[in-house]
């Protein structure tokens, strides 16, 4: 197991044989034995580019779980739900 921690002034995952657990609030990685006794966060992830994509907001009446409401059905009194993005208190 390794957590995180420093070597050579760097943030890595370091080798941790004297714990016998994980901390709290501290990260942890499962590797195999045989693996480097350090490994570096150096930020490569594998990940070549990322693509912002414009939202878009779901027209309709849809309860706080998600389920829609068909347009012929009133909300009840006092009820909470979701109208085109947006959400309503029904006096």
């Amino acid at each position: 197991m390794r957590v995180i921690g420093e070597a050579d002034g760097k943030l890595c995952f370091v080798t941790s044989s004297e714990l016998k657990y994980v901390p709290a609030n501290s990260a942890f990685l499962y590797v195999s034995e045989d693996a480097a006794s350090t490994l570096p966060t150096d930020g490569s992830t594998g990940i070549k580019s990322v693509k912002n994509q414009p939202t878009t907001t779901a027209k309709g009446r849809y309860t706080l779980q998600g389920v829609q409401i068909p347009n012929n059905v009133e909300p009840q009194k006092g009820s909470i739900y979701i109208e085109d993005g947006k959400l309503v208190l029904q006096k």
